[in-house]
């Protein structure tokens, strides 16, 4: 079991992984620069994530883990009706910071490494699955779905983001919709 310092130490240097790609960019995200900000010594990040790679994938695996656990607390808290799933997913909105830690490590890893997305597009398929079989109308819960990721997608490329009020307004519908009657 990793000490309470090793996780805190992870963490740190995950935070700083993606802040530098977020900030400076992809360019930017060297072992040293990412040591630097996080303030450990290169060693003890190889000690942490043994490559650039590895540091990526790390960056990969926090977010489908906190995405993960999120859909999952909320999903258990939920009725279980049907688009009960379909909610606990666009629950991903809540989780602080989501799309501006999801957007880096996904840069990160399409510019250095596509591989290192596979367990990602894993999940997106169970979730996909997950959200067809929810009781309502499979494509719709699709368009949901799909709109709800461009919300997201948005805000962590920062193009066409919407404000808070719309934003809103926008999660309200797509929740709203969830609760329509399988035909």
């Amino acid at each position: 079991m990793k000490s309470q310092q090793a996780v805190n130490t992870r963490q740190a240097i995950l935070k700083s992984a993606y802040q530098i790609v977020q900030e400076q960019g992809f360019t930017s995200l060297t072992l040293e620069a990412v040591a630097k900000h996080a303030g450990v010594s290169k060693g003890g990040l190889l000690y942490h994530f043994g490559s650039k790679d590895a540091l990526i994938g790390g960056m990969i695996t926090l977010i489908s883990e906190i995405a993960d656990k999120q859909i999952e607390e909320q999903y258990e808290q939920s009725s279980k009706d049907p688009g009960a799933f379909l909610r606990a997913y666009i629950s991903l909105h809540k989780v602080e910071d989501y799309e501006k830690e999801m957007g880096p490590g996904m840069l990160a890893a399409l510019a250095s490494n596509p591989s290192l997305l596979d367990p990602l597009r894993a999940d997106a398929t169970q979730t996909q699955q997950r959200i067809e079989n929810d009781g309502i109308d499979p494509v719709l819960a699709t368009i949901i779905r799909l709109a709800f990721d461009s919300l997201i997608m948005s805000e962590f490329l920062q193009i066409g983001e919407l404000d808070q009020d719309m934003r809103a307004a926008v999660i309200e519908r797509l929740n709203d919709m969830t609760h329509i009657k399988k035909e």
